[in-house]
């Protein structure tokens, strides 16, 4: 079940991406009114947490993924920032919301104008100053709320959002402005068209509290987006400071909730604020307006972010198609073309001293695709599988093991079973070579109960 954790902090606290510069018509600038509360964002359970595809460093990849050449082979640096992030956006406050202070759209801010359109971006290279280059954040907030069986004003939850990015694209800002009103939110035309040039090609959940694999995809030129809670005071800050956040988390006075916000990672700094309290902050942008924090913009330090946040994403654009390391056979025929372009072992020294084998396959679809669960069978004939629920175009998926040996060298047999857009339901079947881990002086074994799957649960061998 979800747990429902929703915003409740001053009618400033809605989360969208801000960069100076472009202001939009439907954009409100002025200065929130600090004296009201508001719904924003709906947290995920642990379980749900569980069961999300997870995110492995793109230094695993070689070259290391990414635009951004900054992350070399031997990690993160010092310090790293995205450029061309969307222009200022903010939700405003709603006459019509009553109590709620403003329609609650923070997640659809963060997660779809904000690192959506970044995301799509990296692949079209068109800028962002332009609408019709942004994706719609009304547009997804109304086809959310509506899938969640909700109406305005009230918080959504994160996947919706990208699922439905890699699905099917997004309605753009120049077809669907943002006006901060339910009355006309609920007007969106819900039957527009998504325009498939912004499909993101995946999605992957980054535990808030793995410092260094936040800090290699920004490096490497991912936007990271995330949702938490929030200390009080928050909406208040104001300045280039710090932030070092303690105390209470916000509390929604109707129901007693915690607070839940969205907002997008867009860079970090080792060296910046107090020694006294911990070097190292994040750069955030917000949706408070140009008169909140440092002109909209804020610096959280590291420990505050890890004390705070639940939920940490990033986003891959969808990619050019690659050559095929092994075609991926459907068992229905009409299901679109799929392949495998990678298949790899690599290895990562862990904090604890042991070392973390991961198993990755890269693959392809030629359309949108919902990955139901993934089965490897390793050379002795043993299988790990494990389950998934994310729609995907192109990245990644992984198994990983830390019992001090590596995977079986040799042949594979990988089923992957899938479901269409029209509900049908497809195995794809291949089989491919995975050479010993490079430079690895592990040795290698066949699967064994307790490895774990690209969800972070561990892979059931049968």
């Amino acid at each position: 079940m979800t747990q429902r954790i929703y915003l409740c902090v001053s009618v400033a606290l809605i989360a969208c991406v801000v960069v100076s510069g472009c202001h939009f018509h439907g954009l409100p600038q002025e200065p929130y009114p600090y004296d009201d509360q508001l719904y924003g964002a709906i947290l995920p359970s642990q379980s749900e947490i569980d069961s999300y595809p997870k995110a492995i460093s793109p230094r695993a990849f070689d070259p290391p993924a990414g635009p951004n050449l900054l992350l070399g082979a031997s990690g993160p640096p010092d310090s790293a920032m995205l450029s061309n992030t969307p222009p200022i956006g903010q939700q405003g406050p709603c006459s019509a919301c009553t109590s709620q202070g403003s329609p609650g759209s923070c997640i659809s801010w963060s997660f779809a104008y904000g690192m959506g359109s970044y995301t799509v971006n990296l692949a079209q290279g068109w800028g962002l100053n332009d609408p019709a280059h942004l994706i719609s954040p009304a547009f997804l907030y109304e086809y959310v709320l509506n899938l969640q069986n909700e109406t305005c004003p009230t918080g959504t939850e994160a996947i919706h959002y990208l699922d439905y990015l890699a699905q099917n694209g997004a309605v753009t800002f120049a077809t669907a402005p943002y006006i901060a009103n339910c009355t006309d939110l609920n007007e969106i035309n819900l039957n527009d068209p998504p325009d498939p040039t912004f499909k993101i090609g995946s999605w992957v959940y980054i535990k808030p509290t793995d410092r260094t694999l936040i800090k290699e995809h920004l490096a490497a030129g991912y936007a990271v987006a995330f949702a938490g809670h929030l200390y009080e005071g928050f909406g208040d800050l104001v300045g280039n400071d710090v932030y070092y956040g303690s105390g209470p988390f916000e509390v929604n006075h109707n129901t007693g909730n915690l607070v839940g916000h969205g907002m997008l990672l867009i860079g970090y700094d080792d060296s910046r604020g107090d020694p006294s309290k911990g070097l190292g902050a994040y750069r955030i942008q917000n949706s408070f307006g140009t008169s909140w924090g440092d002109d909209g913009y804020l610096w959280m330090s590291y420990d505050t972010f890890e004390k705070s946040i639940l939920a940490t994403y990033s986003a891959e654009p969808l990619s050019a198609p690659q050559p095929a390391l092994a075609d991926l056979a459907p068992s229905e025929p009409s299901a679109p073309h799929a392949r495998l372009t990678r298949a790899f072992q690599w290895t990562k020294s862990e904090t604890d001293g042991t070392t973390r084998v991961y198993l990755v396959l890269r693959h392809q679809f030629d359309a949108p695709v919902e990955i139901r669960t993934i089965a490897l069978t390793d050379p002795s004939g043993a299988t790990a599988r494990h389950r998934y629920h994310v729609w995907h175009n192109s990245g990644y998926t992984h198994v990983s093991r830390t019992d001090g040996f590596q995977f079986l060298p040799g042949t594979y047999q990988v089923v992957i079973h899938v479901e269409l857009p029209d509900g049908t339901e497809t195995d794809y079947t291949t089989d491919v070579n995975v050479s010993a881990a490079p430079s690895s002086s592990l040795p290698p074994k066949a699967f064994v109960s307790g490895i774990f799957g690209g969800n972070g649960q561990p892979a059931r061998v049968r």
